[in-house]
């Protein structure tokens, strides 16, 4: 018994210090949710489920192509990881180590990542979460422009309508001969 009990504690060590140790690093990320458009009245009313739906799909966008790529491409990744650079998609290979785990009733998200050098861990955690919040930062913006450009037609239009209106008053005070306002 004594032999068999020192065998197997044996060989767990030596099988344990060939083993690479693995790092775990997390960035903590804070997703606000989304303000209600004042343009759409249904948007004013939200219930819990669209507020979960939202925050799933934050969730998803975290680890989506577009971020990873970014990050990817930022920190030269295929240059510096050989699971990377031997990869047919570099992002199935980097998103294979990344873990998006909420924090239970709040809106705090952590941003983990693994790898056996803990600086690494660290710094491809920390860009993840970076671009992320650029990422919502990018697509906020493009909103805002398309959005203004939208609002800018709309003014155009309303202008030209309310010119054509003044002409066409106009045109009936002369034709009518009615006096204006002033006279």
């Amino acid at each position: 018994v004594v032999l068999v009990f020192m065998v197997t504690v044996g060989s767990a060590m030596l099988f344990t210090s060939w083993q690479t140790p693995i790092y775990q690093a997390a960035a903590t990320v804070l997703i606000e949710p989304e303000p209600p458009r004042v343009v759409n009245i249904q948007d004013v009313n939200s219930d819990a489920t669209a507020s979960q739906e939202y925050y799933a799909t934050q969730y998803k966008v975290i680890e989506s192509r577009p971020v990873v790529d970014a990050v990817v491409q930022r920190l030269k990744l295929k240059d510096r990881m050989p699971a990377i650079a031997g990869a047919s998609d570099p992002y199935l290979a980097f998103v294979r180590d990344l873990t998006i785990a909420p924090i239970k009733n709040t809106r705090l998200v952590l941003v983990k990542y693994e790898h056996p050098e803990p600086a690494m861990a660290m710094e491809l955690a920390n860009a993840v979460a970076n671009q992320y919040v650029k990422y919502t930062l990018d697509v906020k913006q493009s909103d805002a422009q398309t959005a203004t450009v939208w609002l800018n037609e709309q003014i155009q239009q309303l202008r030209s309508k309310a010119q054509q209106s003044s002409q066409a008053l106009q045109a009936y005070q002369a034709k009518a001969d009615l006096l204006g306002l002033q006279d």
